[in-house]
């Protein structure tokens, strides 16, 4: 039946593409131009809607999804409507190569097989209704669907207030006029495509005379390889945005190599350039605000090259005396290079800058606690972090912070629940304020579902804000 579900979800960017073509823009271009946005159009409008509602009551076991979703998403679900729903079904999303139709009504016949009604809200309608409702089909029958008669319903010629709702309509085969206006259907499609391209490489020249950053330039370089493969002219982009790196100071010149060297890799296929770019980028890393991460990053996914992600990595290790450093470092090379052990032995690193320092950074305990139960799945070892830092809490929010995280991340709403008991125990109007208590109770209400434990909380943040109230005036 077509493509799946997942198949369709992947294409979220059909409607940003260049080649994409909706049943509106067919209209006009075959002469059903947009009514003007006047109050007699808006009245027209309305008819129109009051005219689909009631053909649709001629099918009273059909279905309407009338959720709100995304486009992919409208598409999807119409898709596994047509393949689970055999009943008659109200304006589906269907889309095929780029082309995106809204069919009124899709009737199902009982052998497999779907009769598409077009509905008109007039007595008659004229041969660019039929080109109209023939694109539709051709979308229809190119995504696998079984489309065995095609009809146009429209009002029939007297219709008064108190006609039966049955006689409101005069439905007409145009099944055989679908058929043989398939190869004009085609010529239309890609004559609209070349005229959109026309436009859009006009575009692009025009935003080449107007470009001044180094990225202009890359964005229009990734947009012409992507949308036209000229790849001679990409490529020129490209360079001119490589000449104006480290003439602009707006953020890192480390970073924007990075960036340039995987588009160039990914849009015009020049690994030995962007090798050159890489190279570059690392050698004006700043470690001050550069992270050599980042540069394995992007050598692994476009290089694959894991022996340099490794050298840059280790001397981002070697460079790191801080427990964040470590931390986000573990995460780094958990992700980049899938190495568990290497990251499980940073993570200790992190441990052990923390127990150093002279501060009391409890949120750093508990990110670390978090990470090590996304990346590595120990929620043992994150609970011997967790109580760790319970030993240094001493303050409210101390307590409320490790709450949230054991909730939120270890799922234990027991402990949880007693952490935040201890928060609201060592609340002191002198140092805290009421906010704490309120984000306290917030998070009994939110995350423990306690509304008794909530409300107590509340209640007393309440009180506190009565208080500075009363001592504000």
């Amino acid at each position: 039946m077509g493509k799946s579900t997942e198949e369709i979800r992947a294409e979220l960017g059909a409607r940003l593409a260049k080649d994409f073509l909706s049943l509106n823009e067919y209209a006009k271009h075959i002469g059903l131009s947009d009514t003007p946005k006047t109050d007699e159009a808006k009245a027209l409008c309305n008819f129109g809607h009051h005219i689909h509602k009631k053909a649709q009551e001629l099918f009273p076991n059909g279905f309407e999804d009338k959720r709100k979703m995304s486009f992919s998403a409208h598409v999807a679900n119409s898709m596994e409507l047509l393949k689970s729903k055999k009943v008659p079904l109200f304006e589906l999303g269907i889309l095929y190569d780029n082309l995106y139709a809204r069919p009124d009504i899709m009737v199902p016949n009982g052998n497999d097989s779907w009769t598409l009604i077009e509905v008109k809200t007039k007595k008659k309608f004229i041969d660019e209704d039929i080109k109209y409702t023939a694109f539709m089909f051709y979308i229809c029958k190119n995504i696998g669907m079984n489309v065995s008669n095609v009809k146009i319903m429209h009002l029939a010629r007297y219709v008064k207030d108190n006609t039966p709702l049955e006689d409101i309509f005069q439905t007409t085969d145009i099944t055989k006029e679908c058929i043989k206006l398939e190869s004009e259907i085609v010529d239309d499609i890609n004559d609209i495509r070349n005229k959109k391209k026309d436009r859009l490489k006009q575009k692009y020249k025009d935003d080449e005379l107007k470009a001044k950053k180094s990225l202009d330039f890359q964005d229009l370089a990734e947009n012409i390889a992507q949308n036209f493969n000229d790849l001679k002219w990409s490529k020129k982009l490209y360079k001119k945005a490589v000449s104006l790196v480290e003439q602009e100071k707006e953020y890192s010149t480390y970073f924007k190599y990075v960036d340039i060297a995987q588009s160039i890799i990914n849009h015009l296929n020049d690994k030995e350039w962007g090798k050159e770019l890489f190279a570059k980028a690392i050698g004006l890393y700043n470690r001050t605000c550069d992270s050599l991460t980042e540069a394995a990053a992007g050598i692994m996914k476009t290089l694959n090259d894991k022996k340099w992600a490794i050298e840059l990595c280790q001397k981002e290790e070697s460079d790191s005396t801080e427990c964040r450093e470590y931390s986000q470092l573990a995460c780094d090379v958990i992700e980049i290079l899938n190495d568990k052990e290497w990251g499980e032995s940073l993570y200790k690193k992190a441990l052990d800058a923390e127990s150093n320092s002279h501060g009391c950074y409890i949120s750093q305990d508990c990110e670390i606690a978090e990470n090590i139960i996304s990346n590595l799945n120990d929620k043992k070892w994150a609970t011997e972090i967790y109580k760790y830092a319970i030993k240094k809490a001493s303050r409210c929010y101390n307590f409320y912070d490790i709450a949230e995280s054991v909730i939120k991340h270890l799922g234990d709403k027991y402990w949880g629940k007693d952490l935040l008991e201890k928060a609201v125990e060592l609340y002191d109007s002198e140092f805290d304020t009421y906010q704490q208590l309120i984000q306290i109770a917030d998070c009994a209400s939110e995350l423990l579902e306690d509304k008794d434990f909530a409300k107590q909380v509340y209640n007393k943040a309440s009180d506190e804000l009565n208080v500075h109230i009363e001592n504000k005036l």
